[in-house]
């Protein structure tokens, strides 16, 4: 195998540098630092994140990969990199919904979890944390925290008939032919049903001491119909 040293690699002419060809493998050894200096885009920035395959157990972490962590056969510790610089991230994301029944230790490894010198532990099923290095004074800083049930919940929408809000619903009533329409229906804790009434109008009473008037019938020229839908948080 051959190997060749320089300082610095630069195209002869243009401004495309290729490196490799189509159908082969470019490998960049583990521990390789790869500096952006800030304009260079698409490469070596340091927010990338490298996901991994899912872990089922103890693992010691490489800075710049993502982790899925599947707790469902017991408790798992994760270790942190050694001797991180600043900038070194990694994410941790519960794979089975199972944190809150199998824990997962962040082991510090020498290093500090938001200034301090203990060990993490994620207990929130569905749980996803983001660490990035700081320095030595607050170690290993939590950037992101986050659960699925933090996702917005998707309520019923809906047209036709004339709209109205009432509280925690919205009323569609009809008075005429005309097409009640869902375009989106709940998910999540969002509800998934419709609520219904059919009003009849009823007849007057007559003159002078007659009797009040009959109930409303089901007679289609006379019918209003109402459909209530939650969709208010």
């Amino acid at each position: 195998m051959s190997k060749i040293e320089v300082n610095t690699v630069d195209v002869a002419s243009g401004s495309t540098l290729t490196i490799g060809s189509s159908g082969k493998t470019i490998t960049i050894p583990a521990g390789t630092t790869i500096a952006n200096s800030g304009t260079a885009t698409g490469f070596g920035s340091d927010s990338d994140i490298s996901w991994q395959a899912v872990v089922t157990g103890d693992t010691t972490m490489v800075a710049g990969r993502g982790y899925f962590v599947n707790t469902t056969g017991g408790a798992i510790t994760m270790t942190l990199p050694a001797s991180p610089s600043i900038g070194d991230t990694i994410m941790v994301v519960d794979y089975a919904s199972t944190f809150n029944t199998n824990n997962v230790t962040l082991a510090r490894n020498s290093s500090k979890i938001e200034g301090a010198e203990v060990n993490g532990l994620l207990t929130t099923n569905d749980q996803t944390h983001t660490l990035v290095f700081t320095d030595s004074t607050q170690g290993w800083k939590i950037v992101n925290q986050d659960t699925y049930s933090s996702m917005q919940t998707q309520f019923i929408t809906a047209t036709g008939g004339t709209a109205t809000t009432s509280g925690d619903y919205k009323i569609h009533t009809f008075n005429s032919s005309s097409n009640f329409v869902v375009s989106q229906t709940g998910a999540g804790s969002g509800p998934a049903s419709v609520e219904y009434v059919v009003v009849g109008g009823g007849a007057s009473g007559g003159s002078g001491i007659a009797g009040g008037g009959g109930a409303g019938g089901l007679e289609n020229q006379n019918l209003q119909l109402q459909v209530h839908i939650q969709q208010v948080h």
